[in-house]
């Protein structure tokens, strides 16, 4: 059981690390992104190209947000 402890505590550092809103935003982008191809207004090779663009916008945001957000709190 130790073993499946620590190695689920693993995956959870590498898939989440030290921000969770990264990880949430990547997952709603790929669920969007499966959306947009089940409603074929997306075409197949456009998807990886659109998901990629998209985790590339949202997470410097992310960071600038959270990072903005920390150092209010900092200040207080």
């Amino acid at each position: 059981m130790k073993f499946v402890s620590g190695f689920l505590g693993v995956c959870y550092d590498l898939v989440v690390g030290d921000c969770w809103q990264i990880a949430a935003a990547v997952v709603l982008l790929v669920v969007g992104g499966i959306a947009l191809l089940r409603l074929d207004a997306i075409p197949l090779w456009l998807l990886p190209v659109a998901i990629a663009a998209a985790i590339m916008t949202v997470a410097p945001l992310i960071i600038v947000i959270e990072t903005r957000a920390g150092m209010r709190r900092m200040g207080d």
